[in-house]
């Protein structure tokens, strides 16, 4: 999964001013770096978690081998391929386990965005935006939040066509692929996909290959 922290807003979420000033930088517990950018009333990171330590300090074991990731019952996390190139460009991918730990992954004053916030982000971009279903119909979404241009055209990372992409809100969702509990690594150029903290065990399952985005708090 992908993960970006959402900004900590509490009740102001509802509020029309996002809370992140211009320039806002955010470091995590690593010494890493994220720029934000501000969707209607909510405030996210551009880039995702590239955090290798809990908020406390505590390390989260990088995970290689298929049979562990698919095996571990703990927080864990990765790099697509295992190749640290990758992880510099597109983020950590963290499984469900490291979402839920109470230690937390995202940097003070930042959240893991729930599905009532994704849908929020989804209704200020489509206000016909079924949200029930995954913010369906999303083509229109999702070339709001993705980048621009293609591999083969050397002007972006995703393959083409990359229909609807335009980025207009600067939310800039670039196409890391996934880690299925089963099949290794798919879709990098393809696909990106995000977390959200909603624990089910079905959502459980889900999250084993997912980068993170956060919110601010």
């Amino acid at each position: 999964m992908l993960s970006s922290c959402q900004k900590d807003i509490q009740s102001k979420l509802s509020q029309p001013t996002a809370n992140c000033a211009p320039g806002t930088i955010v470091t995590d517990i690593d010494g890493n770096t994220y720029n934000v950018v501000n969707i209607g009333s909510q405030c996210w990171m551009k880039e995702n978690l590239k955090t290798t330590r809990y908020r406390n300090g505590d390390t989260i074991p990088n995970v290689i081998a298929d049979s562990i990731w698919k095996a571990t019952t703990s927080g864990a996390y990765c790099v697509y391929d295992n190749d640290t190139l990758n992880g510099s460009i597109y983020g950590n991918i963290y499984n469900s386990y490291a979402i839920a730990d109470p230690r937390l992954v995202c940097p003070i004053d930042w959240h893991l965005p729930s599905k009532s916030e994704w849908s929020l982000l989804c209704k200020y971009l489509d206000v016909n935006a079924d949200t029930a279903v995954n913010c369906f119909p999303a083509i229109g979404v999702g070339g709001y939040l993705k980048t621009t241009g293609t591999l083969q055209a050397g002007t972006g990372l995703w393959n083409q066509p990359n229909l609807g992409a335009v980025n207009s809100v600067g939310f800039s969702a670039l196409p890391g692929g996934l880690r299925m509990p089963t099949l290794h690594f798919q879709f990098i150029n393809e696909i990106c996909s995000f977390g959200l903290l909603r624990l089910t065990p079905l959502l459980r399952c889900k999250l084993l290959f997912h980068f993170l985005t956060m919110m601010k708090s």
